[in-house]
């Protein structure tokens, strides 16, 4: 068997990085907005790195959510992604329906 090239061999460390990532913002997700300083850094629902979990006891304070599990997911009803097919039949609903209605006007 041949040596990796060098491309070969900074794609599988590229592979080794991306799962480490993966695993680190798999567990937990924000419960509510987290700031650290006066800067947003995670905004309700976004996924949080766990070393920040540890680091700052973060599930102690409440502030983060363990991440759904595949047990948990599978009770939460699956929601279909757009399609550009989808939103050019919603902009032809709406160009049919377009002259039926006037839109009101905003007061300024």
């Amino acid at each position: 068997m041949s040596e990796m090239t060098l491309v070969e061999q900074q794609y599988a460390d590229a592979m080794v990085r991306r799962q480490q990532q993966i695993e680190e913002y798999s567990q937990w997700v924000a419960a509510v907005p987290i700031t650290v300083g006066t800067a947003l850094a995670f905004n309700t629902g976004d996924p949080v790195p766990a070393s920040h979990v540890e680091r700052f006891k973060w599930d102690a304070l409440g502030l983060v959510s363990p991440r759904l599990t595949s047990e948990s997911a599978q009770a939460v009803p699956a929601v279909s992604p757009v399609t550009s097919e989808a939103i050019l039949a919603d902009k032809d609903l709406k160009d049919s329906t377009a002259g039926s209605k006037p839109a009101p006007k905003a007061k300024v």
